[in-house]
């Protein structure tokens, strides 16, 4: 389980994934859809560990360095990245 209000956490799992070969490991916030509940997951690629930077942080969710789900689709379409998978309740 992952939470943006456990930074340590969010560092020590995307160290761990550098070291088995993910070259991205990034937090991303999501808000469920007809609800209130915000949700946090990773959002994960493999790959060259040179070529893959973070994405831009959104602006609602700068303050604990993730970025949203929908700024987050944008930017890997653009990259030619794997698609942001969001389960139904998106």
């Amino acid at each position: 389980y992952m939470t943006r209000e456990s930074a340590a956490a969010v560092e020590t799992f995307g160290r761990v994934a550098r070291k088995d070969g993910w070259a991205l490991c990034d937090l991303v916030v999501d808000q469920a859809h007809g609800g209130p509940a915000e949700r946090d997951f990773l959002y994960m690629v493999s790959g060259d560990l040179q070529a893959i930077e973070k994405a831009p942080r959104c602006a609602l969710y700068r303050h604990c360095n993730a970025t949203c789900a929908l700024a987050l689709e944008g930017w890997a379409r653009e990259k030619g990245l794997p698609a942001v998978m969001l389960d139904g309740a998106h």
